[in-house]
C-alpha cells in the first residue's frame, strides 16, 4: 500500500470513527472526568448513575 494513503481517510469513515469511539465511553468514564475538572463533585455523579445504572 502506498505510504500516502494509508492515513488518508474520507469523511463518512471518520465519522464512523468517531461514533464507535464515543460509543466506547462509558458513563463512569465521562464522570471522572468532569469530577477531576470540577465541573460537578462526587454526588451529583452519584445521583445520575442512580437514576441511569450502567448496564
Amino acid at each position: 500500500m502506498d505510504p500516502k494513503k494509508l492515513f488518508k481517510i474520507d469523511q463518512l469513515i471518520a465519522m464512523n470513527l468517531a461514533i464507535k469511539a464515543w460509543q466506547a465511553v462509558s458513563e463512569a468514564t465521562i464522570c471522572n472526568c468532569w469530577i477531576h475538572r470540577g465541573l460537578i463533585d462526587f454526588t451529583q455523579v452519584q445521583s445520575v448513575l442512580t437514576l441511569n445504572p450502567p448496564l
